[in-house]
């Protein structure tokens, strides 16, 4: 999976941006069935915190998670695991339902 980040410069170490990439590799293997896949993580800071949200297009869907949290990284967890759920209801849907 292909990954763009936008916002929040040079806010991960390179411990954190391991485990991020990790991550969202796992969630990559889900995606990449027919082809190299995009997302798009979008970083912002707000007054209390930071938020985080990732948009990846599948099976002709459009996918959003978003988080918010402390700092970048729990946002961007928050985040991966709510791509996550989605991803595995419509694969699920598609899956189950008759055709």
């Amino acid at each position: 999976m292909k990954v763009t980040y936008t916002g929040g410069n040079g806010e991960f170490s390179a411990a954190e941006k391991t485990r991020l990439e990790a991550k969202l590799a796992k969630l990559g293997k889900m995606i990449d069935k027919k082809g190299e896949k995009e997302g798009h993580v979008i970083l912002t800071a707000e007054k209390r915190g930071k938020k985080a949200e990732i948009t990846v297009n599948y099976l002709h869907h459009s996918f959003v998670g978003s988080g918010s949290g402390p700092a970048y990284l729990p946002a961007v967890t928050a985040a991966v695991a709510k791509l996550e759920k989605q991803i595995l209801k419509v694969t699920a849907k598609l899956r189950d339902t008759k055709r």
